[in-house]
């Protein structure tokens, strides 16, 4: 085991998982002290990882190596990207957990929160740092199972069932994402990430293995990132999660997701032009499927849910577009997705907390419950304003640089494929949806704004208006001003902040060139976005205030959401396939296997009869005479002369003498003849023949039954008793394999 390399690197992801334990033990005696730990505990590490950040470098970047871990290796690196998303995962981190304070005052379970919340902080942590995949699979095992217990704290009935979805979603892809691990270790013999495409590159085998491993790592990468359609625990758990916890699922843990995405869009299968497309359309329908879902949902966590289902379209679809277009002209989709990724973590953390708002007054999610929540309350309309005009896109907001770069990557891509009608008609196409589902974003974010800070709750208006004054803390309201304010002064100075931070992290997508200066505010930029705006006025005043609003009994309008039901791909075919169809499958071939099993257990059991009875019958017979015979051939051999030897006689000794009497030379060279005594030879054949005629002892004996027994098996084994005993072999590792891969889907999702 040895260790090399800079160790505040292991200090940036090790200090939270010890704070996490100091936390919790403190947490048993005083709560105060055990919010204070937590919150030195988060900035410490914020400030540690800003100071590191100034240290990262493309060329020579800081690193920690850790061989020998648990047979493998522990390898973390700090360039551009991994900084830029490290400062992000703990500046975002530090304010949740700032806010924290506030929204669990009066929740249970406290302790349990901070601790999980804290070792999903060093998980995620070391998945962005990583520089190896078995490195990023084992943070990102422990980010996922971590953050199970951030979504399930209110144990509620719904609650359960969206933390099975969730925790469903997390085994399945983790086990996809390990098995693609696998098969790039062992046909391309390196897990470094750095390492991948020149090792593609030289890789003689199949592509289709590649193409299958990066397939499974698609599944697991993509379920984390809430890409379309393995999205389904999004909508389900952000409803029901604490505040804090959604702004993190939403802002950070779907960007490991990304960031697994982009290794294999920007590394694995770098300029890949079949990959890239397929990228780019599970973007594009992630994107305004995402948008669609997000218009007619009438939950505020939700919508903000689906939202993110879209936001990641966009981002996928940036991925895709830089494995279309060349090294050389990329730069735009490379800076536009990487941007999209940061605008997206910070419009999502301040939109969360402000829903974390609500709830702790209201309790409630249901826009026609929730509705004039925001009146009165000059702050929080303006933190919830900030957000919205942020992700729509509007220009000098953050959110207009990076979906601009989007854009543009498009209408270059399309100004280049001229010459290809075909191809420049499909991706007319494609900027048709994506200003369509600018349009569609600008409908569902106005619709939120305007039912909660806008408009009068019918209900119990003056309910709400009782808490005007005192509806957040001062900390708190501190924690959102800042996140609010932040969005634009990144927006109007994007050469100033956001275009360096897309400079500084693009050499991690295979972006070696400068990139292009682009002008913001030119006509043909503002256009796009004013166009989007146009189409989201229309959405907004023909579709959600006709279509998607009803008169209740009493005359009162309603929010309602006409969406239907059989078009939930979870309830319609997630479900029925992994709870019905693949139990039937299994259950099918168990029967299946239940008329084979007992045909292959009696005949292996005949077998071990048989090899006992053969044994006990060859055990108890006596020994064969067999060494008689060779002792009566002994004698007649010594009784014969050999050739050329003359009887003196007919004693023995005479016969003896006669056939060992030899002449030699002496030692002084003189001749000589010894003439061996012919008793002694005699006496010394008699007691020879006297012990080969004596009975074998017992080992000797079992050696020769052991012998035959062998033999025999030998003639048995050759033929079906040997099939049937491979078989049974066989049967048993499937059945084993079987049931470890049914007991890894379902045992959370009943």
């Amino acid at each position: 085991m040895t260790l090399s390399g800079q160790p505040t690197l292991l200090f940036l992801v090790f200090w939270p998982i010890l704070g996490a334990f100091l936390c919790y033990f403190v947490g048993r005696h005083s709560k105060d002290a055990r919010d204070y730990l937590a919150n030195f505990v988060v900035i410490t590490t914020f400030l540690a990882m800003v100071v590191m950040a100034f240290f990262a470098s493309n060329t020579q970047p800081p690193y920690f190596e850790w061989r020998g871990f648990m047979g493998f290796r522990i390898y973390f690196k700090l360039d551009g990207f991994r900084a830029i998303y490290g400062v992000i995962t703990a500046f975002m981190w530090m304010m949740t957990t700032l806010f924290s304070r506030e929204y669990f005052a009066h929740y249970r379970n406290r302790n349990r929160y901070y601790f999980f919340s804290l070792l999903t902080f060093a998980g995620t942590t070391g998945v962005f740092l990583s520089a190896d995949l078995i490195t990023l699979f084992l943070f990102f095992e422990l980010m996922s199972m971590a953050s199970y217990v951030l979504v399930i704290h209110d144990e509620k009935p719904a609650t359960i069932e969206a933390a099975r979805t969730y925790i469903a979603v997390a085994v399945i892809g983790g086990l996809a994402l390990l098995f693609g691990i696998f098969l790039f270790s062992h046909h391309l013999g390196t897990t470094e990430i750095a390492a991948l495409s020149a090792a593609i590159e030289s890789y003689n085998g199949s592509r289709g293995v590649i193409v299958l491993a990066g397939s499974f790592m698609l599944v697991g990468f993509g379920g984390k990132a809430g890409m379309y359609p393995l999205h389904i625990w999004l909508p389900n758990a952000h409803p029901v999660a604490p505040a804090p916890a959604s702004a993190l699922l939403s802002g950070v843990l779907t960007k490991t997701g990304i960031f697994g995405i982009i290794i294999l869009g920007s590394i694995v299968f770098h300029q890949q032009f079949d990959w890239a497309f397929i990228m780019l359309n599970i973007g594009v329908i992630g994107m305004f499927t995402g948008a669609i879902l997000a218009l007619f949902s009438t939950d505020l966590k939700r919508t903000l849910a689906y939202s993110s289902v879209s936001q990641i379209g966009f981002i996928i679809l940036g991925v895709g577009m830089q494995g279309i277009m060349s090294d050389y002209y990329n730069s735009l989709a490379i800076q536009g997705t990487l941007l999209h990724m940061v605008n997206h973590s910070l419009i999502k953390l301040l939109l969360f907390m402000a829903a974390g708002v609500v709830v702790l007054n209201v309790h409630q999610l249901d826009l026609n419950k929730i509705r004039g929540f925001g009146r009165g309350k000059p702050l929080f309309t303006f933190v919830f304003l900030m957000g919205v005009l942020t992700i729509i896109g509007v220009p000098f907001f953050s959110g207009y640089v990076s979906k601009t770069l989007l854009h543009e990557s498009l209408v270059y891509h399309i100004w280049l494929f001229t010459e290809n009608t075909s191809m420049s008609a499909y991706f007319q196409l494609i900027e048709g949806i994506f200003t369509l589902t600018g349009g569609l974003t600008f409908a569902y974010m106005t619709k939120l704004f305007v039912c909660i800070c806008l408009e009068k709750n019918q209900f119990h208006q003056k309910a709400l208006s009782k808490s005007n004054r005192a509806y957040m803390t001062k900390l708190s309201s501190g924690v959102l001003l800042f996140c609010a304010i932040l969005l634009p002064v990144l927006g109007i100075a994007p050469y100033a902040f956001l275009i360096p931070m897309g400079t500084f992290g693009q050499e991690f997508m295979m972006r070696f060139y400068p990139p292009y200066e682009i002008n913001f505010l030119a006509w043909i930029n503002l256009r796009g976005a004013l166009m989007s705006m146009l189409i989201g006025i229309i959405i907004y005043t023909f579709i959600v205030r006709v279509c998607l609003m009803t008169k209740d009994q009493q005359g009162r309008s309603i929010y309602v959401n006409p969406w239907p039901t059989s078009l939930d791909i979870e309830k319609r075919i997630y479900r029925p396939v992994l709870l019905q169809v693949l139990p039937f499958i299994g259950a099918l071939f168990a029967r299946t296997l239940a008329s084979i099993v007992p045909f292959i257990t009696t005949r292996c059991y005949a077998g071990v009869v048989t090899f006992r009875e053969f044994w006990i019958e060859e055990s108890n017979k006596p020994p064969e005479p067999i060494v008689f015979n060779m002792t009566q051939d002994l004698v007649t051999r010594f009784n014969e002369p050999e050739d050329g030897a003359e009887r003196a006689g007919t004693d023995s000794e005479n016969t003896w003498s006669s056939a060992f009497t030899f002449t030699g030379t002496d030692a002084q060279g003189g001749s000589t003849t010894c003439t061996h005594k012919g008793e002694n030879y005699l006496n010394k054949g008699q007691d020879l023949v006297a012990r080969w005629s004596t009975p074998s002892p017992q080992p000797d004996h079992d050696a020769r039954i052991v012998a035959k027994i062998a033999y025999a098996l030998n003639m048995r084994l050759s033929g079906e008793f040997m099939r049937v005993i491979f078989g049974s072999l066989a049967y048993s590792l499937l059945i084993f394999f079987i049931g470890f891969m049914v007991v890894q889907i379902f045992v959370f999702t009943r």
